[in-house]
């Protein structure tokens, strides 16, 4: 492998070979783990990419507290270039997840480059957190975030998200990130980043979150909505139209709609079912409107009724009394009618 560096063979070229030598060989040194990272990250070539450097952090993960720190640089190299990547999310996000714990396991309060996006204008605040004041609680919390794979996290996730936020005092950083996904300036797939041409074809699009970054888009939408409560719901109830709706500023993003949609029902608030009572009758999506569905039901039943006597409350009065009879004219008359 040292031998044939920046040629054109590929690591993924001889993986069977090396998979059977990584799995038998004990006592790698750091070098040789520093050489196997190289060849990986030297060609994006896709799903090759992704299997040759789960290889390689095969050996990495058997590296003393001191050899990992010998080969951070490589592994801090390696992360950005799979948050960089175009392959199935399905497969980078157990890279992601090795990856960040290697580096956790080197320096507590490094947060890896690509983790939070370098120039979308919604990531701005935690940007500037992270820029200035670096913690090991701050970087456990977005790493926290960015685990977030589903459009609904499990009971565990939720109950560390609530006690990660408050170990930061970061309820206010959280509803300020969930606000400018709702109201700020989207990207242009013509534009500066690494995921400038992201979107195929002549016509630049505009798009709020780029897929790599969606995990971490959904943790500050689920999180804002455990931790603001009532004041996260005009959020996000703009949000779920902004990326699902029609005649929107931005590409349509059904997993942060879908993952917006949900998160609404969980508000213990009057407001949040009559958000998605709108929302129901503005999005057209299939899938979404199945999810809004759904929502309706979970959104009602925290409120006490049933998601038909919430149908009804949306159903506008036009006068008549609540028994459904027309006012007397004396009735009209002192209501101004």
């Amino acid at each position: 492998m040292l031998a044939t560096c920046f040629d054109d063979t590929g690591f993924w070229e001889y993986d069977s070979q090396i998979k059977a030598l990584i799995s038998r060989v004990r006592g790698w040194t750091p070098d040789e783990v520093a050489v196997m990272l190289l060849r990986v990250t030297e060609y994006d070539m896709g799903y090759q990419f992704a299997v040759s450097l789960g290889l390689a952090l095969n050996a990495a993960e058997r590296l003393g507290a001191d050899g990992r720190r010998a080969v951070a640089p490589r592994l801090r190299h390696a992360h950005a270039e799979v948050m960089d990547s175009q392959f199935d999310a399905r497969l980078r996000g157990p890279l992601t997840k090795r990856l960040r714990a290697l580096l956790a396991s080197v320096d507590e309060a490094h947060i890896p480059e690509g983790l939070i996006p370098a120039y979308a204008a919604w990531a701005g605040a935690l940007r500037e957190r992270a820029n200035t004041g670096p913690t090991p609680e701050l970087a456990e919390f977005v790493r926290h975030l960015a685990s977030l794979s589903g459009p609904r996290p499990p009971q565990r996730w939720r109950r560390t998200s609530l006690a990660l936020t408050d170990a930061v005092s970061g309820r206010n950083l959280v509803a300020e990130v969930l606000r400018a996904l709702a109201e700020g300036e989207p990207e242009c797939s013509r534009g500066h980043g690494p995921h400038r041409g992201w979107l195929l074809g002549d016509f630049p699009h505009h798009y709020l979150v780029h897929q790599n970054d969606g995990d971490l888009a959904r943790g500050i939408v689920w999180t804002a909505a455990l931790t603001a409560g009532p004041a996260a719901v005009p959020y996000l109830d703009a949000l779920a139209l902004r990326t699902g709706g029609p005649g929107s500023d931005v590409a349509e993003d059904l997993k942060l709609a879908g993952a917006t949609i949900n998160a609404l029902a969980e508000v213990d608030d009057p407001a949040a079912p009559e958000a998605l009572w709108r929302l129901r009758s503005r999005i057209r999506h299939r899938a979404l409107r199945k999810q809004l569905d759904t929502a309706l039901v979970t959104a009602a039943a925290r409120q006490g009724i049933t998601a038909g006597q919430l149908i009804e409350r949306g159903v506008p009065g036009h006068g008549l009394a609540p028994d459904g009879a027309l006012p007397s004219i004396l009735t009209q008359i002192e209501r101004g009618a």
